[in-house]
């Protein structure tokens, strides 16, 4: 591991530990890339927001947790892509993503596809 990617995970930080909090109650799966990010499927905060039809799958930090492990080869890449502006953005990304997505909202009554995060995402892995 470089010394800019240990940086970036600790930038990541603050994130990563609110998806450690969510992915509790999960099964932990082998990471699917060498990048040793921690995948979890059926954590308490994936079940909350799946039930609620929000996501099947949400990138924290270092963490990913998906609504089962069966979503895990669909979403992988476009997650990866949320871990990387997790590690560019740091604590600013969870607040940064939450405006993006309101301001895309009152703009254009579609909050979520049109947020400019999600559109780097879709653009990458669907």
């Amino acid at each position: 591991m470089t010394l800019k990617n240990l940086l970036s995970r600790l930038w990541n930080c603050p994130n990563t530990l609110i998806g450690l909090v969510g992915a509790m109650g999960g099964i932990l799966h082998k990471p699917a890339s060498p990048d040793w990010v921690l995948e979890a499927s059926g954590g308490w905060l994936i079940r909350v927001l799946a039930y609620e039809g929000w996501a099947s799958a949400i990138t924290l930090g270092e963490v990913i947790l998906y609504e089962d492990a069966a979503a895990i080869p669909h979403l992988h890449t476009h997650e990866m892509v949320h871990v990387r502006q997790g590690r560019l953005w740091g604590p600013f990304f969870l607040p940064s993503y939450l405006l993006e997505s309101l301001y895309q909202w009152l703009k254009t009554g579609e909050g979520y596809r049109n947020n400019r995060f999600e559109v780097e995402a879709f653009r990458a892995g669907g």
